[in-house]
């Protein structure tokens, strides 16, 4: 039992380990190695995601370094942009109450979301608002 940690796991709650420990490579290697015994096409899947993603530690990129992780296009950057700069501008919190006009897009125009707006961008994706 002890060389298969996870033996009893079904493949979402490996994809949550896995997603829970990106820069884990002990973790990652367990997972890799479990998914090697498995033969359905999500774990398949998910074991070539591990791969890649211990492939990422070796080059020494951590999760969050990866831009592509973050899914953040740049059609989903520029809505982003949009809203942020209608907040901002009017001290708004609600979608519905953020009127845009062309003046308030120019005070924000140049700005690019930082790193912490992408990773709340994410969340608000994952578990709705």
């Amino acid at each position: 039992m002890a060389d298969r940690p996870y033996v009893s796991y079904l493949t979402r709650d490996l994809e949550r380990e896995f997603e829970a420990n990106l820069n884990n490579k002990k973790i990652l290697t367990e997972l890799k190695k479990e998914l090697s015994f498995r033969s359905r096409p999500k774990a398949l899947k998910l074991k070539e995601k591990v791969e890649r993603r211990l492939a990422e530690l070796k080059q020494g990129k951590h999760a969050i370094e990866q831009a592509s992780l973050l899914d953040y296009s740049p059609q989903n950057q520029e809505e982003e942009q949009g809203e942020l700069i209608a907040i901002k501008a009017n001290g708004c919190t609600n979608k519905s109450e953020t009127p845009t006009t062309h003046d308030d897009e120019k005070k924000y125009v140049d700005r690019q979301p930082s790193l912490f707006e992408k990773i709340v961008h994410q969340c608000k994706k994952l578990f709705g608002e």
